[in-house]
């Protein structure tokens, strides 16, 4: 259901719901993994390097539909390749002095940090449809 990765020009996460859901909670699903990003945007803020706020800034949610079950959060826009190279370098030091909790690759940690309860966002959502 998780994919956490640096695609070629924003740190990202794709969320896709790969069980079968019946017709009429799809809508829930969707609902389920716009909510789950979110949550996981506000976890990764936690780490993300801050050194002017532009990265942290660049972070978004892309919500799921209905007919195409899967949620993206990422980080990009004016940040990309900055993104990607504070994502994949564990070595820098990720301005620390500007956010202590700064770390690299901290969006892939965070998805799996908060894997059980991005499951359980999108499970509580599909279970109100009946």
């Amino acid at each position: 259901m998780i994919n956490p990765g640096s695609g070629s020009s924003n740190a990202e996460c794709h969320m896709t719901w790969y069980f079968d859901v019946p017709k009429r909670a799809r809508s829930n699903a969707a609902r389920g993994l716009t909510v789950a990003a979110e949550h996981l945007k506000g976890e990764a803020e936690k780490t993300c390097p801050r050194l002017t706020g532009v990265l942290a800034g660049s972070a978004k949610v892309v919500p799921a539909t209905p007919e195409g079950l899967e949620a993206h959060m990422g980080y990009g826009g004016n940040a990309s390749a900055y993104a990607v190279v504070q994502h994949e370098h564990d070595e820098f030091d990720h301005s620390k002095s500007k956010n202590p909790n700064a770390r690299g690759h901290w969006l892939l940690l965070t998805c799996q940090e908060q894997a059980e309860a991005l499951f359980r966002y999108v499970g509580a959502e599909i279970a109100k449809w009946r």
